[in-house]
């Protein structure tokens, strides 16, 4: 058996994001870039490299269902006369797991013949749903208003990574809004 690649069509497209964007469209222009074209290798290069680099969900919580814990993402590709830079974001709330994105990352750019350095990381915070300060928030919430809250947690940077970072094992609950659509037109 040998799959025969061909270049995925806007049809392809459609079909592959139906229930997430209904309404994808692709359109191509010509690039005014002041910059002259790669060569050919550091083109294939640059590519292979992007593509190698993980973007997303890397894992799940052991501890609470369906929460992210860790993820990378590309963040700016900024091209130079000489040179490409690849500037991507880690994410997550167990630290050790934070660092291992980021080895994984640097791991790919040393084979691909480039260089990593890494600026301060966002620290994350584990939340402790067996915390006594989470029960007496529930308590009083269920005093004020009849029901009691359930606990969730988000993929998301907080202040709490910082604060826990400068008192490890301080008892802290984060409390926020409902927030619907982040990061979408919409």
């Amino acid at each position: 058996f040998q799959l025969k690649p061909r270049d995925p069509k806007l049809e392809d497209l459609r079909t592959e994001f139906v229930g997430v964007d209904e309404g994808l469209k692709l359109s191509l222009t010509a690039s005014k870039a002041q910059l002259p074209p790669m060569v050919a290798a550091s083109q294939a290069k640059v590519i292979n490299l992007l593509g190698a680099i993980p973007h997303g969900l890397l894992s799940y919580s052991r501890d609470i269902p369906d929460l992210v814990e860790t993820s990378t993402n590309f963040a700016i590709v900024a091209t130079e006369k000489a040179s490409v830079q690849i500037s991507t974001s880690q994410r997550s709330s167990v630290w050790t797991r934070m660092l291992w994105a980021a080895r994984w990352i640097e791991s790919i750019a040393s084979l691909a013949g480039g260089k990593s350095s890494h600026n301060t990381p966002y620290p994350g915070w584990k939340p402790n749903l067996a915390s006594p300060l989470l029960k007496q928030a529930q308590n009083v919430f269920q005093r004020l208003h009849g029901t009691t809250p359930k606990p969730k947690a988000i993929h998301a940077g907080l202040e709490c990574g910082i604060i826990g970072g400068k008192y490890p094992g301080i008892d802290m609950i984060s409390l926020g809004p409902d927030i619907k659509n982040p990061h979408s037109p919409d």
